[in-house]
């Protein structure tokens, strides 16, 4: 018997021998995948963290476009509004008139020479002031409207560029 003891113990130092080296192996094997994984890692979430940074850069860059869009909206608005409360003042205190063309004779209202900053001669008759002053709240309706248009049309350019 003391022989297939001996047979056994070699047998079970071989198995023990092979399997240190399987589990030295496995583990050196294990940690290099590990620090490759770990280095893929690492690169990926640098280059996520340099796409994030453009992408905030961007959007910044992008909201301030559009913060520069409403101030010069807005700007507009307000010198619009100042001079329209302008005209309809001066219309109301009669120093300003609107007047329109007339062929002389055509229409039973009295019609003067010479128009207002016209030098031409033909006749012209006044408007009376409460209609002046709604031609000039639809005129500057329009405009308002044509002041909208052109900041949507701005902001649509910037969203645009952003998109590029």
């Amino acid at each position: 018997m003391p022989a297939l003891y001996r047979y056994a113990a070699g047998a079970l130092a071989v198995l023990t021998l092979l399997a240190g080296i399987w589990w030295h192996g496995h583990s050196r094997g294990a940690a290099g995948m590990q620090a490759e994984w770990d280095a893929d890692r690492a690169r990926l979430n640098t280059k996520l963290l340099a796409q994030e940074r453009s992408a905030r850069a961007a959007e910044q860059q992008h909201a301030q476009a559009l913060a520069t869009i409403d101030a010069k909206y807005q700007e507009n608005e307000r010198n619009a509004q100042l001079e329209t409360d302008r005209l309809r003042a001066q219309l109301r205190a009669g120093t300003v008139r609107l007047s329109v063309p007339v062929v002389s004779g055509s229409c039973s209202l009295s019609a003067t020479g010479v128009g207002a900053g016209g030098s031409d001669g033909a006749a012209r008759a006044d408007i009376q002031p409460a209609v002046a002053d709604d031609l000039v709240a639809l005129a500057a309706d329009a405009d308002t409207a044509v002041r909208q248009l052109s900041a949507c049309q701005a902001v649509v350019r910037a969203d645009r560029l952003i998109a590029d």
